[in-house]
């Protein structure tokens, strides 16, 4: 398993040198890759076998929606603009339980059954947020 940590430190928290310390004190140079800031993320994430989003707040979380799109199983902290979004308790974790995720995440790498029910609620998901112009004008039309 490789973490890759798509962040930058905007905030000024001082959130991003606590975790690359962390991951040095740890040595898991080697398991872990922080990218900073991507302007296009859209290849890197799809890379990815799954994406997890561990925010505290969010206004719009454009990456959830961005993972959804790429068809990847999805995990979310619980907090009103992700669940809004991930809607299935199973896509969810409690931020004051990393037992809950870390679970979760090992469930995901190594049970393909459970990966492909996380992927199939994820798709369900994407559903409520995929918009297709042609389709919609080909209904308008079809109506009058």
């Amino acid at each position: 398993v490789r973490l890759m940590l798509v962040c930058d430190d905007l905030t000024g928290s001082g959130e991003r040198m606590r975790l690359e310390h962390l991951v040095r004190q740890m040595n898991l140079d080697s398991q872990v890759v922080f990218t900073g800031w991507l302007d296009e993320p859209m290849q890197t994430i799809a890379a990815a076998d799954m994406f997890v989003t561990a925010s505290k707040q969010e206004g719009s979380p454009n990456s959830l929606l961005e993972a959804l799109a790429v068809n990847l199983p999805c995990l979310g902290s619980r907090i009103p603009e992700i669940e809004e979004i991930l809607r299935h308790q199973e896509l969810l974790f409690d931020l004051e339980s990393p037992t809950e995720l870390a679970q979760k995440i090992d469930r995901v790498a190594t049970d393909k059954k459970y990966r492909r029910k996380l992927q199939r609620l994820a798709e369900q998901c994407k559903k409520a947020y995929s918009f297709d112009w042609d389709q919609e004008a080909a209904e308008i039309i079809s109506r009058i």
